[in-house]
């Protein structure tokens, strides 16, 4: 939304270097410029810009101005103001003329064929959802929409005020073109990718570049605080509702992100912008090359490569996007039907994207068919907007290798196995429903990450699947120790669950899994292992054990929202661990609370966190050799039927030991520094 209203032409000329300088190389910028749509398409992002930055400064500044002479007035009704947007109008209508009839067609924006429907959706006062009477709204929701419990003021307000006005004025106008300017560079550099900048649905980014670019100039609104405190913002009648400057901060964040980023929806991912005339898209082929025969070859979306298709050859290497965004209905990227065969992305130079509309995401990207084995997947770009990322949904898929590829924004999974013997290297799982859901014995996940998983499904804001970053299932059938293995340097974040171990005998090893919005990892089922993990900063506990015979090795679990361990699985062994550690960095409830009764804890600490380093309120097989300090208490055993060996409490800030009646005396007990003994009556010692 460019915002200079008095030299029309000087907008158009900084956003077409800004655009330049955005898309990098000038070849990239040369071969969107050719793209036969990149002319109208920029035109329309220009006049948006113009004609929306125009109306919001022409009515921001009225309202300002009033404040500052007379209290609130009615600026959206001003004759001075309204023909100021006839004028911006005016100008955005004349200028889009210069763009054919089948530019405009094909871009479909605002759900507009012709510009007889565009112009009005833009800016048609009559239009109850266009965007001049949304950009309206806005404005006044800042300047002059009443607030319960929050006059707006029927005099003129203080200079420091009418400042504090001037400010939000400014900062609306800025932020506004910059916010649009991001999103807009993006969708121009991309008019010829099949990697779009934001999803087709919801409108969030999908590149960290974009994603940055936005954060960015949202950070800035916090400018306001430089003119305007919660006095002042009260003075001016609460903006957006709100009556304190941090909470105006974060509506202003929040209202303007939402406006920019259905603006741009509505722009250039319009539902008739891959079916402008109405009838069943064409899906291109994408054009490939089978291996080692080097014979060229077209692969469709939905196609189905068997041993025919591959012939003597083994191996299938992409040339070029696969791309099913326009498709109609459900499909599948391509379907794998020969064992012992290799598909390749040429080291992430291609990528295979599933239907554009969510309701269609029910294939999968690279689909295994049943009874076929040993498929390696490598080296794409992305695999996204499927179910699943890559689905081998029969156990007698054994072998999958899914190797040094990203799986993106799969609403099921980023890659779904129920073979034998599946491996997940080098590849990242990010926003996916779960990034990686494996059930198969011998699969292992090495050197990978996974990352914003989140709920979703096919119809927007019914989640069909849960947000975990990895889901381990299945059963050690081969009797190896181990039937689903994560090891080696794998990242677990940002997810709304981060690991959920639900079978039998799963394993995490060497791992890190921190900043997830629930628990770290959740540990159900029988006899799985987790050893040497990081488990950090998570919404939830940092572990939770609900499962029977779980094994807890060398696990630390600091700065989680809840307890660093919250056990109620019975027969859980914890050796090693730590909860909590030194400089304010323990977890928001106890460090180890435990609830399963045989538990065995043998030299763990606890330390720093807000309630108890260790709260035991079952029965446990062995409680030896822990330390607790730093806590607001350091030990409670509830109940009775433990015996209590060789362990250690100091510099809790409230008891160090509480031990109810019935519990046994193992010896070697310290609190302060000093042993103590204690009988079957119990003890507490402060």
């Amino acid at each position: 939304m460019t915002i200079v209203v008095t030299r029309p032409s000087l907008p158009r000329r900084l956003t077409l270097l800004v655009t330049a300088l955005v898309l990098g190389l000038p070849g990239v910028v040369r071969a969107q410029a050719g793209h036969p749509l990149y002319a109208c398409a920029n035109r329309l992002a220009g006049d948006l810009r113009d004609f929306s930055g125009g109306l919001v400064d022409a009515v921001a500044t009225c309202a300002t101005t009033r404040l500052r002479t007379a209290g609130v007035g009615n600026c959206a009704n001003d004759a001075a103001v309204l023909a100021k947007i006839d004028g911006f109008a005016a100008t955005f209508a004349d200028d889009l003329t210069r763009c054919s009839a089948a530019e405009v067609r094909a871009l479909c924006s605002f759900e507009a064929r012709d510009l007889a429907h565009l112009v009005p959706a833009v800016t048609g006062a009559e239009v109850a959802q266009s965007v001049r009477r949304r950009l309206l709204s806005l404005v006044l929701d800042f300047f002059e929409t009443p607030q319960p419990g929050c006059a707006r003021p029927a005099v003129k307000v203080s200079t420091g005020a009418a400042e504090c006005a001037d400010k939000i004025r400014t900062v609306l106008v800025d932020q506004s073109d910059a916010l649009a300017g991001e999103y807009f560079s993006c969708e121009l550099k991309n008019l010829g990718s099949s990697i779009a900048c934001v999803d087709p649905d919801a409108g969030d980014p999908n590149s960290s570049d974009l994603e940055s670019g936005i954060a960015g100039v949202l950070s800035d609104v916090s400018a306001i605080s430089n003119r305007c405190d919660d006095a002042k913002v009260v003075a001016i009648g609460c903006p957006l509702g709100e009556n304190t400057i941090a909470g105006l901060v974060a509506a202003f964040q929040a209202r303007l992100g939402e406006f920019v980023a259905k603006l741009n929806l509505e722009t250039f991912h319009a539902s008739c912008r891959t079916d402008p005339d109405g009838t069943e898209p064409p899906l291109v082929p994408a054009d490939a090359t089978l291996e080692p025969s080097l014979k060229k070859v077209k692969v469709s979306c939905g196609q189905v490569l068997d041993a025919k298709f591959f012939g003597g050859d083994k191996g299938l290497s992409f040339d070029t996007d696969l791309d099913c965004s326009p498709a109609n209905s459900a499909t599948d990227g391509i379907v794998v039907a020969a064992s012992g065969v290799r598909i390749n992305g040429r080291g992430k130079a291609w990528s295979i994207t599933g239907p554009g509309s969510r309701r269609y995401r029910t294939g999968a990207g690279i689909r295994i068919a049943p009874g076929v084995s040993n498929v390696k997947v490598l080296g794409f770009r992305k695999i996204q907007y499927f179910g699943a990322g890559v689905a081998a949904d029969a156990p007698a898929n054994r072998g999958l290798r899914v190797a040094n590829s990203v799986l993106f924004r799969n609403v099921d999974a980023g890659v779904r196995s129920a073979g034998r013997r599946t491996a997940i290297v080098e590849s990242v799982a990010d926003r996916n429903g779960i990034g990686f859901d494996l059930s198969g014995d011998g699969t292992i996940v090495s050197r990978s990450e996974a990352r914003r998983s989140e709920p979703q499904g096919t119809v927007v804001g019914v989640p069909t699947s849960p947000g975990v970053g990895i889901r381990l299932g299945g059963t050690d059938r081969n009797l190896s120790g181990a039937s689903v293995r994560v090891y080696n340097t794998s990242l677990v974040t940002e997810n709304a669950i981060g690991v959920q171990m639900l079978g039998d005998k799963g394993s995490l090893e060497g791992i890190s899994v921190h900043s997830n919005l629930g628990d770290g990892v959740q540990v159900g089922g029988t006899g799985n292992v987790v050893r040497d993990v990081s488990v950090k900063l998570n919404g939830g506990h940092g572990v939770s054990v609900t499962g029977v015979g779980s094994v807890l090795d060398g696990v630390g679990s600091d700065e989680n929202a809840f307890s660093g361990f919250d056990v109620s699985g019975p027969g859980t062994t914890i050796v090693q661990c730590g909860a909590g550690s030194p400089g304010d960095k323990g977890n928001g409830l106890d460090g180890f609370h435990v609830s399963g009764a045989g538990a065995i804890l043998d030299t763990n600490r606890a330390e720093a966190n807000v309630l108890t380093g260790f709260a035991i309120l079952a029965p446990t097989a062995l409680f030896v050799g822990n330390k607790s300090q730093g806590n607001l208490i350091g030990y409670i055993f509830q109940g009775g039927g433990s015996t209590l060996a060789s362990n250690s409490a100091e510099f809790n800030l409230g008891d160090e030991f509480r031990i109810a009646p019935n519990n046994v005396d193992g010896k070697s007990n310290k609190a302060n520094g000093s042993g103590f003994a204690f009988g079957a009556a119990g003890l507490t010692i402060h």
